[in-house]
C-alpha cells in the first residue's frame, strides 16, 4: 500500500522515468544502508522500507 506521499511523487514522475525513478530509489537505498556509518534508528528503517515498496511497485507498473 503507498502512503499518500508517495502517490504523489507517482503523479509527478512521468511512465517513462519509471526505470530512472527505480534506480535512483535503489540507490539511495543502498547508499543509506551500506556506506553510512550512522546507525539507523526505527523511523529511518521503516521509512528506508518504504522507499523498497515503492521501486517494486514501480517496477510492477512497468512489466
Amino acid at each position: 500500500m503507498l502512503t499518500p506521499a508517495q502517490v504523489e511523487l507517482l503523479q509527478f514522475a512521468n511512465y517513462l522515468d519509471g526505470p530512472d525513478l527505480v534506480n535512483a530509489l535503489k540507490l539511495l537505498h543502498d547508499v543509506v544502508i551500506y556506506h553510512s556509518e550512522i546507525p539507523l534508528d526505527e523511523e529511518e528503517k521503516t521509512a528506508l522500507y518504504s522507499v523498497k515498496g515503492l521501486w517494486e511497485c514501480i517496477q510492477a507498473i512497468e512489466q
